[in-house]
């Protein structure tokens, strides 16, 4: 049956009609999904297909650091600081402090154990660190669980900073197990009767980290002697006695140098926060001593001084300890050249227990 025209519509010319027939009708339900939308802080901006995007553009209205606080002294428990944004989702604060690669990787390791039980203590930590971070920015931490099984726990987090990458992580949980072999502790004096190693007292590990050189750097030492990490033996004492054969204060070679080192600070007691605070130690120390003269030979305070930055590390944990008592680090250097250099610790307690393992990769600037 024919459509019966209504003579109160004008007709349209052909090229009216199929603009008309080509526009998509007016409403909302039209609008293109992946068009952004009004920026409301807090609020979802866009929507795009990767999850980690989606993770950044939630937070990154909030995530511009906050300034350093005037007049207040930085604290352990301020770097490594972490805030819940969702589940597996953590943002690191400042501690009002610019952000740097050691507080990332004590955040990145902290967030991991926030999604993991108690019965699966920390066994071993591999991280890179593929961009220097800004300071300005604090870091959101992606932790995926890989593996939850009834003797290990596997993570993986993901360090973000302006939508960059700055740290991959790799964290292993184990449960305990006693008994086996261990390299024996040099014997050295004990720290009562160190001074206090700074390479610089502005710079926030010498704020927060006591180390104290008892022996090196200096030329590399045979096998079995004090500056080396020894040969494989039961637990000796670390606590006092003269430095062993081999052992050297002088000096200015790559050798193996022996620190007592603990966190300034004390600290609750939780096991997953002494191991954070191991991987800032251990970065410290690495970064103090590589290729660095003893204190007589350093320049004065406010000269130019070399730094390091962590390109990797490594990090395996043997039994419980404190991080805020003191360890004893032996450190050597197998290898290096140009701007890198590798570095390994073994750290044991004032008992002779070798509680620690790290290796780190640095670049010299």
């Amino acid at each position: 049956m024919p459509r019966r025209r209504d003579p109160g519509i004008p007709d349209l010319d052909p090229t009216q009609a199929a603009a008309r027939r080509e526009r998509p009708p007016d409403g909302p339900s039209t609008r293109d999904h992946r068009t952004p939308g009004p920026r409301t802080p807090g609020l979802v901006r866009e929507v795009r297909l990767t999850p980690l995007r989606i993770t950044v553009d939630r937070v990154v209205r909030r995530g511009a650091a906050r300034p350093p606080a005037r007049g207040i002294a930085p604290t352990f428990p301020g770097v490594a600081e972490l805030e819940a944004v969702d589940r597996d989702v953590f943002r690191g604060g400042t501690g009002g402090v610019p952000v740097h690669l050691g507080q990332i990787a004590v955040q990145a390791q902290l967030a991991a154990g926030r999604t993991v039980g108690s019965g699966h203590p920390l066994h071993s930590v591999q991280a890179q660190f593929p961009r220097p971070p800004r300071e300005e920015h604090s870091v959101v931490y992606l932790v995926d669980r890989v593996r939850d099984g009834a003797t290990s726990v596997t993570r993986r987090v993901t360090g973000v900073q302006a939508g960059e990458v700055v740290c991959a992580m790799h964290l292993s949980y184990q449960r305990g197990w006693r008994g086996g072999h261990q390299l024996r502790a040099p014997r050295v004096p004990p720290p009562e009767a160190l001074e206090r190693w700074r390479t610089d007292p502005r710079e926030l590990g010498d704020l927060l980290v006591d180390l104290r050189l008892a022996a090196g750097p200096g030329p590399a030492a045979g096998p079995g002697s004090a500056a080396g990490p020894g040969s494989a033996a039961g637990p000796g004492t670390a606590a006092g006695g003269p430095a062993g054969r081999g052992a050297r204060s002088g000096g200015n070679g790559p050798g193996r140098p022996i620190a007592w080192v603990r966190l300034v600070e004390g600290l609750p007691d939780d096991q997953r926060l002494h191991a954070g605070a191991l991987t800032y130690i251990a970065g410290h120390a690495a970064a103090a001593l590589a290729n660095r003269p003893p204190p007589a030979a350093r320049a004065p305070v406010g000269g130019e001084a070399s730094r390091a930055a962590a390109l990797d590390h490594a990090a395996w944990f043997h039994r419980p300890f404190r991080a805020d008592e003191w360890l004893l680090l032996v450190q050597d250097s197998p290898s290096g050249g140009g701007p890198r250099t590798f570095t390994r610790a073994t750290f044991f307690d004032r008992d002779g227990l070798l509680v620690a393992s790290t290796a780190q990769e640095l670049a010299l600037g």
